[in-house]
């Protein structure tokens, strides 16, 4: 048989005709047809960052080919899988498994010629974090934060908003550790955000965020509700703040004399009130020094302005005793004996009865006249030239 050599890529009829001895010829044909062969190349590997969101790529083929499909050994999704040039959207299953293997199968126009397939591999670099944290500080205190996060090496970048409040302090921008002196300048919490971006080996990390609540400076009002006071009497002191979680620490300096205060740590109160003793002769005061403070989360206190409130404190007169009641019998006269006194001035007063003489008024003992039968009553007043003062009620009684 004959060995017939084709040397281009083009259709071809071969013919054979046999003639026999009888003369008679016949005559067969066959078309051979010869495609192009396929060339395929799908791409070189490539090296990605853990975030890279999507990926370009693009097919070389040549020859006779009908379609073209890409696939993947993955989860990811492709923009165009029938098209040469297309995108790869990687997903997080992708990238947590560090390589993905993506196939184009090029289906060449003769059904008699197998596809040809080719791969391009993608390495995903390992993931860049950045830490998050909070933190709570008072106003006008320095924030330290020392940026960190799982890859050494890293470098750092940060962009700050106040994101509740008023604040000033914070700088819009900076790169690595953190270190800025925060004011609230407000009567209520601010909060700070930072935005904190990691770079490492040519690539960007996922964001961390450091929020810093900035507590503001307390303020309070004291209003004293009485002074001066008389000794033995309450002190009494309002305290109000616009803040709910005000607590108040105070403390208290007194004169000589004075008696019954005491200081106080972190008491959640409206007022302090103290019963105050003066025992000395002349008048005292006692100066109370009231500071508002703020917790904070972690333990501690902000403190603010401290409020000094001073009273005054009169001394008490002496004590006053009027003496027993007295029973009498056919008398129209009897005698009040009050007690000696050393602070004040003492007076003897009838506040019942029919109306009698009182001898002496300002004696500590004095007779009364005019009695006649029935009940009457006697005070025997003490009272100091501040207006403090005591008296008795002796009640003698003419049959």
């Amino acid at each position: 048989f004959p060995v017939i050599e084709f040397r281009d890529q083009a259709v071809y009829t071969v013919s054979l005709s046999f003639r026999n001895n009888c003369g008679t010829a016949q005559t067969a044909s066959q078309t051979i047809t010869f495609e192009s062969n396929i060339s395929l190349e799908a791409g070189a590997p490539q090296t990605l960052c853990f975030n890279t969101a999507k990926l370009s790529l693009s097919a070389t083929v040549s020859g006779g080919v009908d379609s073209l499909k890409w696939s993947t050994l993955g989860s990811g999704v492709f923009s165009s899988p029938l098209q040469a040039s297309t995108e790869y959207t990687p997903s997080s299953s992708d990238r947590t498994a560090g390589t993905v293997r993506l196939i184009v199968t090029a289906y060449p126009k003769s059904q008699s010629c197998q596809p040809l397939k080719d791969t391009v591999v993608l390495r995903f670099k390992p993931r860049i974090t950045a830490n998050s944290a909070e933190l709570e500080v008072c106003s006008g205190s320095p924030v330290s934060y020392t940026v960190t996060g799982n890859s050494n090496g890293a470098t750092y970048v940060w962009f700050s908003d106040v994101i509740s409040g008023t604040v000033t302090g914070n700088s819009p921008s900076g790169s690595g550790n953190i270190s800025q002196t925060l004011t609230n300048t407000g009567s209520t919490d601010a909060v700070v955000q930072y935005r904190i971006l990691p770079s490492f080996d040519g690539c960007q990390g996922d964001t961390g965020l450091l929020k810093v609540r900035v507590r503001p400076t307390p303020m309070a009002d004291a209003v004293l509700e009485k002074t001066p006071v008389c000794s033995g009497d309450s002190v009494r002191i309002s305290l109000q703040s616009a803040l709910p979680d005000v607590v108040y620490s105070w403390t208290v300096s007194a004169s000589s004399g004075i008696s019954g205060q005491a200081g106080g740590t972190d008491q959640k109160v409206t007022r302090i009130a103290q019963r105050r003793t003066n025992t000395a002769l002349t008048s005292g005061s006692a100066t109370y020094q009231i500071t508002p403070r703020l917790s904070l989360t972690a333990g501690g206190h902000c403190s603010g302005t401290g409020v000094t409130k001073t009273v005054e404190v009169n001394p008490g007169p002496s004590t006053a005793a009027a003496g027993a009641d007295q029973r009498l019998c056919n008398v129209t006269e009897a005698e009040l004996a009050g007690n000696g006194i050393s602070n004040g001035t003492a007076v003897w007063r009838q506040f019942s009865g029919s109306t009698a003489s009182i001898q002496s008024p300002s004696s500590a003992v004095t007779k009364v006249t005019g009695l006649a039968t029935g009940d009457y009553g006697f005070e025997y007043v003490v009272s100091s030239s501040s207006g403090c003062g005591g008296r008795g009620h002796p009640r003698p009684r003419a049959t």
